[in-house]
């Protein structure tokens, strides 16, 4: 299952690097909390076209985010989008809209810098959303929107009583937000009553363009962002094949086929009847921190397609916090090259193994009782670490530190 990932990239100390405004940063936002009175955010630009692989040096944030009260968020082009929350208002509707604000900063403007305090003279407020959010989550989607979503939903037995909208998407080109369908409004009072109404989203993932997948303790569920419709289905096959556990709160998928999380790539395009392992590369384990006073804290994987339109570009980030000391956090980066045209063919020789082995044991079935076992085999994405990126941070003290959602940003050329 080890995606067989070369261990010869040694680790060393920058010496020089490309100007960030050349090529690609990788932007990582970071939840920080010293007190239930005080937090913020700070977003790193860390530069990866760096010719040498840094162990051990120390970086600044470039922005430090501590006046707007943000929950959340996420990045679209190099606009970063900033959302609050509505979990102290004891799930009012809210109607004076105090959680509904979303602030965008152009970080293009900000590249170059480090340690800047954001201030409301250097924001630009778009259209607030309808309604507020609890606990939110935000991504860009494949289509180039945002999607900000609660994660967690709380509902009425009631049918008749009115909600917040937990679901919306933000359209950039007409400034616009579109409510889309709650999750349980199909849901009939049993349902309902299971769950002791309230969802939490432990997971979601774009397939294609526009098919939204959710993972709740619940069950899985799906929506046509752009055919709204229908409503929320229960996921059927092939997507039902994601497994639960992996990511949180986004994953990250190319083309709807293969879904990136921290450790794991899945294939959620294989149909669920075809006996082939869905997980097709293991990574190994980012560096540990033996001594039980620190806690680790993983970020989600990105991707992005690499010049050569073969290979992705798949990077994964984990913070180390040492709660008992003084000492700052730090901060891990791995960076990897998948080779997808590659698993794809390797992909398409293996289905038609399985479907004919499939073939053979169906035929055989009535005579021999009952269905036998089919070896599963696996298909193997192959990929390379590129670069390992250690570094301390230069940030206030604080009691807990959490990456959040990773976006590339791209100010000039293609990391290659």
């Amino acid at each position: 299952m080890d995606c067989g990932l070369p261990s010869s990239a040694k680790r060393r100390r920058r010496t020089s690097s490309a100007s960030p405004s050349d090529g690609k940063l990788l932007c990582v936002p970071c939840y920080r909390r010293r007190a239930s009175s005080s937090k913020g955010f700070d977003i790193y630009l860390v530069d990866l076209n760096s010719t040498e692989n840094p162990v051990g040096d120390s970086i600044s944030p470039t922005l430090f985010v501590d006046y707007f009260d943000v929950c959340t968020a996420c990045v679209l082009g190099s606009t970063l989008y900033l959302f609050r929350s509505s979990d102290d208002l004891d799930g009012d509707p809210d109607c004076a809209g105090r959680s509904t604000p979303v602030a965008t900063v152009d970080l293009f403007k900000y590249r170059n810098m480090k340690n800047v305090e954001l201030d409301d003279s250097m924001v630009k407020y778009i259209k607030p959303m309808r309604h507020p959010k609890r606990f939110p989550s935000a991504s860009a989607t494949p289509g180039g929107k945002i999607l900000v979503l609660s994660s967690h939903i709380l509902f009425h037995p009631d049918a008749g009583v009115d909600r917040p909208n937990d679901f919306e998407l933000y359209d950039p080109a007409t400034d616009e937000w579109k409510q889309l369908p709650q999750l349980y409004e199909r849901w009939d009072k049993g349902r309902k009553s299971s769950c002791l109404y309230s969802v939490t989203i432990k997971s979601f993932i774009f397939r294609w363009e526009s098919v939204l997948v959710v993972t709740t303790e619940n069950g899985m569920f799906e929506l046509d962002l752009e055919l709204c419709g229908g409503g929320w289905q229960d996921c059927l096959a092939p997507a039902c094949k994601i497994p639960r556990y992996f990511g949180y709160p986004c994953l990250s998928a190319i083309e709807g086929e293969l879904s990136f999380s921290h450790d794991y790539v899945f294939d959620v395009d294989i149909p669920i009847s075809v006996p082939i392992v869905p997980i097709c590369c293991q990574f190994p384990p980012m560096p540990l921190y033996s001594h039980d006073d620190y806690e680790l804290q993983m970020a989600l994987a990105t991707v992005q397609p690499s010049g050569c339109g073969r290979e992705v570009v798949f990077c994964r980030v984990q913070t180390a916090l040492n709660k008992r000391s003084k000492r700052p956090p730090r901060m891990d980066i791995q960076v990897f090259k998948c080779d997808i045209a590659r698993y794809r063919e390797d992909k398409q020789d293996m289905l038609k193994k399985a479907q004919k082995e499939l073939k053979k044991k169906q035929h055989v079935q009535d005579k021999v009782g009952p269905f036998l076992q089919i070896p599963a085999p696996q298909v193997q994405l192959s990929g390379r670490l590129e670069k390992s990126l250690e570094f301390v941070l230069e940030t206030r003290r604080c009691s807990v530190f959490i990456p959040r959602e990773l976006s590339f940003l791209s100010f000039g050329t293609d990391m290659t």
